[in-house]
């Protein structure tokens, strides 16, 4: 048997071994599963339906001339069952509160809050049930927190909704969680990074630009907010503009598995192998705005929430950092940037760099914290907040 056929096989069994009893069905099949058999609970009397997350990015990724001058979404549908992550063979669901972020609904009417938490997937505490998630840690030292992050989520988006929601929440302290591995460079060559698409939308650019804009998202109800994210999020797609150079995903299962097969891709998953060398500084010019643009978001942030007496910046590293062992390129410069708009900063980088075993903080498959990950991260926080006074 020659050496690229023993490596297909090798490779089919490895995936036959990490795939053993995952469900491996899309989100919007999940969905529409549980829709069929959907009934409200006692414990949640009011949801008003399923849906698989929805991603405000999708929306963001239009070609910017097509992009609605409406609505821009800022979170997924309120008060829905929602099928949210799959990093570990069964698919996560939650329920989503009245303007569709994951809290516990009744924390909304309690002010003035303690901890308004602001981020991506990794402030969302994505792929982890309640209460073991990074948000739910942190609510038992501070009962009053908001988590705001959602999934996929870059810096400008994460400053609209810090702007849309928190200011009328007065809280004491901000958490902003930043992820290395696309909120300003992206970790595989051939796709935008998050700021760099966010910065082309009009109503993104309003809420930079216009210290006193809102969409009035706070004052829907969940019912007319649904509609209108609805009508956003399901309105016909035309080509975006944010392509990739890399392959795209295959949809058709059975190719796609072929494809897998050809490509050693179960071998590689299993070796945290990369797709591509890093290349972090492809464009230095255009780097070098984008974290200018990074500065403006996190100083503005300071000036628009005057309630808050803590600033907290969550460096969140990328798992294929951690394996390199060495640094990112902008790790320092973000870290700069941070202490210059006067963040505290919380360095997970350095905290699990300096683990044994950085990689039990993940799952095999996954690229974001699993229990003990989140764990460390709320223990992280929690022991920087609770320096300060009346908290």
């Amino acid at each position: 048997m020659s050496l690229a056929v023993s490596l297909v096989v090798a490779n089919g069994v490895v995936g036959w071994w990490l795939y053993r009893g995952f469900d491996c069905r899309p989100p919007q099949q999940v969905a529409q599963a549980l829709k069929s058999t959907f009934r409200p609970s006692s414990l949640h009397p009011d949801i008003l339906g399923v849906s698989e997350l929805k991603l405000p990015r999708s929306i963001v990724q239009l070609e910017p001339s097509t992009a609605s001058t409406a609505l821009m979404p800022l979170s997924s549908l309120p008060k829905h069952q929602t099928v949210f992550c799959n990093e570990t063979g069964k698919w996560k669901l939650l329920v989503t509160d009245r303007y569709g972020f994951r809290n516990p609904d009744h924390l909304w009417d309690r002010k003035p809050i303690d901890l308004v938490i602001i981020g991506d997937s990794f402030a969302q505490g994505v792929c982890v049930d309640s209460p073991l998630s990074f948000p739910d840690l942190l609510r038992q030292h501070h009962p009053n927190t908001l988590n705001l992050g959602m999934t996929a989520h870059g810096p400008l988006l994460e400053f609209a909704t810090l702007q849309e929601f928190a200011d009328r929440l007065h809280p004491k302290t901000v958490v902003w969680v930043y992820f290395e591995g696309n909120d300003i460079q992206s970790e595989l060559l051939g796709f935008w990074s998050d700021l760099d698409q966010e910065r082309h939308h009009p109503i993104l650019n309003r809420y930079l630009e216009q210290p006193t804009f809102r969409q009035a998202l706070y004052t829907l109800s969940p019912e007319a907010l649904t509609q209108r994210y609805e009508k956003v999020y399901t309105a016909p797609k035309p080509p975006t503009l944010y392509t990739s150079t890399l392959q795209p995903e295959i949809s058709n299962p059975l190719l796609r598995r072929s494809q897998r097969l050809l490509t050693l891709y179960y071998l590689q998953k299993l070796l945290n192998a990369r797709y591509q060398d890093k290349q972090p500084l492809q464009n230095p010019v255009k780097i070098q705005q984008l974290l200018a643009q990074f500065s403006q978001i996190l100083k503005q942030s300071r000036l628009r929430v005057k309630t808050a007496d803590q600033w907290l910046f969550v460096y969140i590293p990328a798992k294929e950092t951690l394996l390199s062992n060495q640094s990112h390129p902008l790790y320092q410069p973000v870290l700069n940037i941070a202490r210059q708009n006067g963040f505290d900063v919380v360095d997970m980088y350095d905290v699990l760099n300096a683990k044994p075993n950085a990689l039990s903080y993940y799952p095999l498959l996954g690229d974001h914290f699993n229990e003990a990950g989140q764990a460390l991260m709320a223990e992280q926080v929690n022991q920087r907040i609770s320096v300060i006074p009346g908290m």
